[in-house]
């Protein structure tokens, strides 16, 4: 009795197994029948592409405009030229100057100095490094170079002739609080110290207009140095020997005119009718 029970279980175990396998074996028909269709091919991106324009900041010859891939190093250029200055390559126009001083594309030997990352059609700007004696913006004889950029400024330029006449530094003998004997402080002298009628001589010059330009002032004492020693002693400039007023007061009686013809700087009485010379900072 045992053993025959025993192959009645084997029977029925045999069974049961081949039918699981049939049931897997029918799902995976059914799996294999399936259909999953083709698979779209990826579409390819197009690259982003602008068009950079060349603002030579009155330079001539080289490349006008290129066109750049976002992401990407800048193409090949050429530079242009300008008389003596230096090229020192094309940047991004700071807010507070007409040069180019923000961020730098392409080096002074118009090599690739970051990626293209600005997502629309842009302008980039000459940068030149002028030359002590040569031309400005303006048309003037650039006469003095701090070495870089800042609060908006980096050259001085003198206009090319003295404006007419002799003036006196102020009409009388008191006190012109706020002047500055330093360079870089010419331009705050004359149109923030300086107010008025009272100040003759730069009156005249804030009302000048030289080579499409009117913000000339008159020179601080130490910026009204740097113009003898780099433009008269250098034979430019067409300087009389005479004495120049810079816009830096002494005392409430006086302020620091400078001798061309010896290079004499001292305090001399207001009231004095004394050349001018326009300077203006770019």
């Amino acid at each position: 009795m045992m053993r025959s029970r025993s192959k009645r279980w084997s029977v029925i175990t045999a069974m049961a197994v081949v039918a699981g396998l049939a049931i897997v074996s029918g799902c995976s028909n059914e799996l294999m029948d399936i259909d999953v269709g083709e698979s779209e091919p990826e579409t390819q991106e197009e690259p982003e592409t602008y068009t950079v324009t060349f603002d030579r900041q009155g330079g001539s010859g080289g490349s006008t405009s290129v066109t750049v891939t976002l992401g990407q190093p800048m193409p090949e250029a050429v530079a242009p030229a300008k008389g003596p200055a230096v090229f020192g390559g094309y940047y991004l126009r700071h807010y507070s100057a007409r040069d180019g001083i923000g961020e730098q594309y392409y080096t002074a030997e118009m090599g690739s100095s970051r990626d293209w990352d600005i997502s629309s059609d842009v302008e980039l700007v000459a940068h030149w490094v002028l030359q002590i004696g040569g031309d400005g913006p303006a048309g003037g004889f650039v006469f003095y170079d701090k070495g870089e950029y800042s609060h908006g400024w980096r050259y001085l330029e003198a206009w090319t002739a003295d404006e007419d006449g002799t003036y006196q530094w102020k009409t009388e003998f008191t006190s012109t609080p706020g002047t500055s004997t330093a360079l870089g402080s010419g331009y705050e002298n004359t149109y923030s110290a300086m107010t008025g009628a009272e100040h003759p001589a730069a009156e005249v010059v804030r009302n000048a207009t030289h080579g499409g330009y009117d913000d000339w002032f008159l020179a601080s004492r130490d910026e009204l140095h740097e113009m003898y020693e780099n433009l008269h002693e250098e034979g430019l400039g067409g300087f009389a020997s005479a004495y120049y007023w810079s816009s830096s007061e002494y005392f409430a009686s006086s302020a620091w005119p400078l001798g061309f013809d010896t290079g004499d700087q001292y305090n001399d009485d207001k009231s004095n009718a004394y050349r001018i010379r326009a300077v203006r900072a770019f």
